[in-house]
């Protein structure tokens, strides 16, 4: 065909996803799924944009991350997070715990800033942060 675009097709984008693998055994804990699913569903049928943050503590090794884990990927089978999910492993019970400034180093590389994008000091990385996060969250700054 005469001016028919013949470039290849490119593969559909997906979803950006930083979860490790859903744990390879997990049981129990329902009463914790349950309510933490409850809380990430407590949105779905309101109108205005929310972000719902929930926290799981406990003594090192009882088993947060593999709830958090397990809870997130039921979550995105269910087709919430559509555009993607991040993970930061604080290390929080590690003898040298992530640090803010390295955290959020992480989480802009994982969505795409690349070293040049990158702003040098930690404060202008927290300033690029909540333009960067409306833009992977897909809504708009208030």
């Amino acid at each position: 065909m005469i001016g028919a675009d013949h470039r290849p097709a490119t593969p559909s984008p997906t979803a950006l996803s930083t979860l490790p693998p859903p744990p390879a055994a997990f049981t129990g804990r329902e009463v914790e799924v349950t309510e933490l699913s409850r809380a990430l569903s407590a949105d779905s049928d309101e109108v205005a944009e929310s972000v719902v943050v929930s926290a799981v503590a406990g003594l090192g090794g009882v088993g947060k991350t593999a709830l958090a884990l397990h809870v997130a990927h039921a979550a995105r089978g269910q087709g919430r997070f559509p555009g993607g999910a991040l993970f930061l492993d604080l290390r929080g019970y590690d003898e040298v715990p992530v640090t803010a400034d390295q955290a959020v180093l992480s989480l802009l590389r994982a969505l795409g800033v690349g070293d040049r994008e990158l702003p040098p000091t930690a404060d202008e990385q927290y300033a690029r942060s909540p333009a960067t996060w409306t833009a992977f969250l897909g809504c708009t700054a208030k």
